[in-house]
């Protein structure tokens, strides 16, 4: 089925649904006999889900759907001749969202980030659905915050910040993650442009921006872009110690609280300046860098259904120990007498 196709169709559903006023769980309850599979039903609104012609016809008898678009879905060379009647992933979808609907502690954001969310983290990329449902909740978490400074009055910051942090907020709410993303980051560059005479008044634009960049790069599951841009935040700063020795120590702050709290993107995060700092480290800084390597790698091999992570932690940190041992050879060799 062409990714037009099912996006037309996935529109078709979604408006048909706004215009009865109806909620995801309400159409999943009418068409699909089950309002939990509302997680499922919103990926058919995006455009992601094969159907069958049986799928097709009950969205299309449910909301009377356009004529020519459910044909164009019907005549798809690559329509699926049946659906599984109980798909993995959308089960763990399902009590995913179920848990986070009935948990207080956890912002409601919308549904349609919330589902979002949870098919990212249920994803399959973490030992457990307890892992995955941190990750859920951290994020929901983070798109409360952005939500919240999209919400407050101008300040001496910017309203043009302000205004793009609630745009940001909508997108978010909407699902449109890479979208609120690409928004950030043409502001993130008209920042640069206007405000390079104004060190003092960037400074806490630029504070502000990477709390909502990290916060961002937290909901879109990205580690990698987090632990740049933080890298690139300490250049920015130029630190006294260096960036090498920045560097360890805020790896090992996010090392320690994703540790305290279970979360799988603040080690990640972790592991990526380790990674980072590993490429940076000359002389006697390699055996340290190898060091935070390992350990980062052996943290998250505990913690995932890949054993490649223990794998290279192993291979990391017995290089520590062969570094350590030629280190110590060599100054032994050096403080004992010659002989004549």
């Amino acid at each position: 089925m062409t990714s037009t196709a099912l996006e037309e169709f996935g529109y078709a559903i979604k408006k048909s649904r706004l215009d009865l006023g109806w909620n995801l769980e309400q159409l999943a309850a009418d068409v699909l006999g089950n309002g939990a599979r509302k997680g499922y039903v919103g990926q058919i609104e995006k455009g992601k889900r094969s159907l069958s012609p049986e799928t097709i016809d009950k969205f299309d008898q449910a909301l009377e759907l356009p004529a020519d678009i459910v044909k164009a879905v019907h005549m798809s060379p690559k329509l699926e001749v049946s659906e599984p009647e109980d798909d993995a992933l959308d089960s763990d979808v399902e009590r995913m969202i179920a848990r986070a609907d009935d948990d207080p502690s956890i912002p409601k954001m919308g549904e349609t980030l919330l589902i979002a969310l949870a098919y990212e983290f249920a994803g399959g990329k973490h030992l457990d659905l307890q892992t995955a449902h941190v990750g859920l909740r951290k994020a929901l978490e983070a798109a409360e915050r952005i939500r919240k400074r999209g919400e407050m009055p101008a300040d001496n910051t910017g309203s043009q910040l302000n205004a793009v942090m609630a745009e940001v907020a909508g997108l978010n709410a909407d699902g449109a993650l890479d979208e609120a993303n690409d928004l950030l980051d043409a502001e993130e560059k008209r920042m640069r442009e206007e405000h390079k005479a104004d060190k003092e008044r960037q400074d806490e634009q630029s504070r502000r921006l990477l709390e909502q960049r990290l916060d961002q790069d937290r909901l879109r599951n990205d580690p990698t872009a987090a632990a740049d841009r933080l890298v690139r935040d300490l250049m920015r700063q130029a630190p006294a110690g260096g960036v090498f020795d920045a560097t360890s120590e805020l790896l090992n702050e996010w090392q320690k609280r994703g540790e305290s709290q279970g979360d799988p993107f603040d080690l990640n995060v972790a592991l990526m300046l380790a990674n980072r700092n590993m490429k940076r480290a000359k002389g006697f800084q390699k055996g340290f860098a190898l060091h935070d390597l390992g350990n980062s790698r052996r943290i998250i091999g505990e913690r995932s259904v890949d054993l490649t992570f223990l794998h290279s932690a192993e291979k990391a940190l017995r290089a520590v120990q062969k570094a350590s041992r030629i280190q110590l050879a060599s100054a032994t060799c050096w403080l004992c007498p010659r002989n004549s």
